[in-house]
């Protein structure tokens, strides 16, 4: 069985920035899901740079219109 990790990101910029990325980066798992769900904000290019300087095996998945959590949820998985 495979494992992962989904995030589910909305208009997370601020937070993203304040964010230490080492500690994204440092997920132990075989997959990881970052879901950005309909943000307006720079969260999707963040997310972008963060898959770039990773070595992991990161996903974003870019929802266009908000689904609500469950949804998104669901959508990553």
């Amino acid at each position: 069985m495979n494992s992962g990790v989904i995030i589910i990101f909305s208009n997370n910029e601020k937070e993203i920035k304040d964010l230490n990325k080492e500690n994204l980066l440092s997920i132990n798992s075989n997959k990881v899901c970052f879901v950005n769900n309909a943000s307006t904000d720079n969260t999707l290019n963040l997310l972008n740079n963060i898959k770039f300087e990773s070595d992991n095996n990161i996903s974003i998945l870019d929802i266009k219109h908000d689904k609500g959590v469950k949804s998104a949820l669901k959508s990553g998985a």
